[in-house]
Order: structure tokens, then sequence, then C-alpha cells
């Protein structure tokens, strides 16, 4: 199947792949070499096997660098880019 990493995947595709990884843990596969040929990693499946999960656990991470400006350094350094006074 080959997935791009970071791809959402659907509620019933999940469900198929992970049918189709317990087929194959059934006729004696390895859990993670099932994954990898299905393409995604078995930590993926771990996160989708989580209870009451009914939606993508990554959606929810907000992920804000730790040396993100501030909204105040951003519109200085605005400022200093757009001002008419560059000694360049």
């Amino acid at each position: 199947m080959g997935f791009q990493r970071g791809r959402l995947t659907l509620s019933d595709e999940c469900k198929q792949l992970q049918a189709l990884v317990t087929e194959a843990q059934a006729a004696g596969a390895r859990q993670a070499k099932a994954c990898e040929l299905l393409g995604f990693s078995a930590k993926t499946l771990q996160r989708w096997s989580q209870p009451n999960q009914t939606q993508d656990g990554r959606i929810d991470a907000i992920k804000t660098p730790a040396n993100r400006l501030t909204d105040f350094e951003r519109q200085r350094i605005i400022q200093v880019v757009n001002s008419a006074d560059l000694n360049a």
C-alpha cells in the first residue's frame, strides 16, 4: 500500500489495515513486519488501537517552537526592515 509519511488515514482505512495486520499475525507474521509491508509503523498501529480513539492523535497536537518570536519582536523586525533609514 505504501503511504506517504504524515498522511491522515481515515478511520475506515485504519480498521481495514488493523484487520490485515491481525490476519497476518494469526498466520504467524510479526506485527512490526506486517505493518512495514503495509507502509506504516507498529507505533501507528498501537495509536490506532487505543480505546476511544475517534480521531487521529496527531491532530490535537499544537507544536509551538521554543524560540518563536513574540508579537512585539515580529512587529519590531517588520518596522526595521521596512524603514527607509537602512545603512546598507
